[in-house]
């Protein structure tokens, strides 16, 4: 899965959980379709050491968390 096909500029953690779960139930998983990637417009800057820099309101938790959720779930976690 990849969020710029579905969701182009407008990614969010509630989304993408949302779809998680969704893949996952419905056996997208079990058939080989094991990445979630995160496509463009999940940033919003880079902080003092070049680092990118998430949307805390699109992401509250942060990208750490959202991978956690996916890892959790058997995907993989793929950021453009």
């Amino acid at each position: 899965y990849n969020s710029w096909n579905d969701l182009e500029c407008k990614p969010s953690e509630k989304k993408l959980k949302a779809i998680a779960e969704q893949l996952k139930n419905l056996g997208f998983l079990d058939l080989g379709y094991d990445y979630v990637v995160v496509d463009d417009c999940w940033m919003i800057e880079r902080d003092e050491s070049g680092n990118l820099v998430e949307d805390e309101k699109s992401f509250p938790s942060g990208m750490d968390s959202l991978g956690d959720f996916l890892h959790e779930k058997g995907f993989k976690f793929g950021i453009y």
